[in-house]
């Protein structure tokens, strides 16, 4: 939208999604001396899987090694089905990751359409040209519903209460479902670290797939 040129980084191969750091490697190397930013987001819409900490501090190194930015969307964050749970990329890389976030899915206000990012203090320019927009966007917010999110954000007993027994609906729900699909023989993301309630459905190797395959192809 911003008429800068984007680049995929491949993520998917043998049912499994993780991103590709020969790849990422690769592409920034070849980008070298311009001003990148690396768009993530996890836990994971659509595929339903995440990012652990080996994994963020082996991306964090490449990205810190070739100065390039980070924008991670972690609106799934406490909805982290794995043990370790959630960590952050700004506990990684602090110095050049922005945080977006919201409440509409990990606090489970969808209506209530409030989102946040967190941007490093060195990241100044960014912040003033988030201000320019929040100038025109804050006041959309009615003030009842700001303190109410207030409250999201609070290490209360009736807090940790609600996304525990939140995390453990989902999780079941979503266990469920991925159950059924390899009953059925539909692959899907029920390979690593899960961290959503989302799956991700290949249809590849179904016969009217293939059919469609040889049909088109």
């Amino acid at each position: 939208m911003a008429r800068n040129n984007h680049y995929w980084v491949p993520a998917y191969k043998d049912g499994q999604f993780n991103i590709d750091l020969v790849e990422l490697e690769a592409l920034l190397t070849k980008l070298e001396g311009q001003t990148n930013y690396l768009f993530l987001n996890y836990p994971s819409n659509p595929t339903g899987t995440t990012l652990n900490k080996a994994e963020l501090i082996a991306i964090a190194d490449i990205c810190r090694k070739h100065g390039c930015y980070v924008v991670s969307d972690e609106i799934y964050c406490e909805q982290n089905f794995t043990d370790e749970g959630h960590t952050s990329m700004a506990e990684i890389y602090p110095e050049k990751t922005v945080i977006s976030n919201g409440i509409s899915k990990w606090l489970g206000a969808g209506g209530w359409r409030i989102g946040f990012m967190i941007i490093p203090r060195e990241m100044s320019a960014v912040v003033d040209a988030m201000n320019m927009y929040n100038s025109e966007i804050n006041s959309g917010v009615s003030s009842p519903i700001q303190w109410a999110t207030i409250k999201g954000f609070e290490d209360t007993p009736e807090m940790t209460e609600y996304f525990a027994n939140s995390k453990a609906i989902l999780k079941t729900i979503s266990g469920i479902f991925r159950r059924n699909l390899v009953d059925a023989g539909i692959a899907s993301t029920t390979t690593g670290d899960l961290g959503s309630y989302y799956v991700l459905m290949d249809f590849t190797n179904q016969p009217k797939a293939a059919a469609l395959r040889v049909k088109y192809d």
